[in-house]
């Protein structure tokens, strides 16, 4: 079966709780993906979840993401909970090739750095995986960007996290979204 019989949307978008938006509570009305939605009038196929990693990614892809929707765009929002940079770099070169041999275009996004203790060690793993985001030549949602003080991309804002450290305010959503509309209109 061709895409003709798939569930047509403008934009789809796999990752992880930074897609799936469960610090900013029960609604999910202000997470960036449904206010890109809003905003641009377009739909948009959504699948995230807490915890996920790019391997996850990968097997949704796989399994049934292109066989259900056909979106022109995809955003790839993985590494947060990835344990290796090169594993990840793997998985990620491998969803762009199936999203590119589909003719989707893939939209990356940088890993910001945790606050949480036992996540420190995993910094400059971010770091690295952002570098490798930003240098990719994709498009991509620079989450490191709107969580570091003065932008620096190293030293994390408290005040753009929720108050669990790891995930972003509100407020960053905005800035993502402002990302994702002026790459996709």
């Amino acid at each position: 079966s061709g895409y003709a019989t798939k569930r047509n949307c403008s934009i789809g978008v796999l990752g992880d709780s930074y897609t799936e938006a469960g610090s900013l509570g029960a609604s999910y009305t202000s997470r960036y993906a449904t206010e890109a939605e809003r905003q641009l009038g377009r739909e948009m196929a959504i699948s995230a979840k807490a915890g996920a990693k790019s391997r996850d990614g990968l097997k949704w892809l796989n399994d049934y993401y292109l066989d259900t929707y056909h979106p022109e765009w995809v955003v790839l929002e993985f590494g947060m909970n990835d344990l290796n940079f090169d594993t990840w770099k793997k998985n990620m070169e491998h969803m762009i090739g199936i999203l590119e041999s589909n003719g989707i275009k893939p939209i990356l996004s940088t890993v910001p750095p945790s606050g949480v203790e036992s996540k420190l060690v995993y910094n400059s793993m971010h770091r690295q995986m952002s570098e490798w985001v930003r240098k990719s030549g994709y498009p991509y949602l620079d989450w490191e960007y709107y969580m570091t003080k003065n932008h620096d991309r190293y030293t994390l804002d408290p005040s753009c996290y929720y108050r669990d450290l790891v995930h972003h305010s509100a407020s960053v959503h905005t800035y993502i979204t402002k990302q994702l509309v002026d790459i996709v209109k």
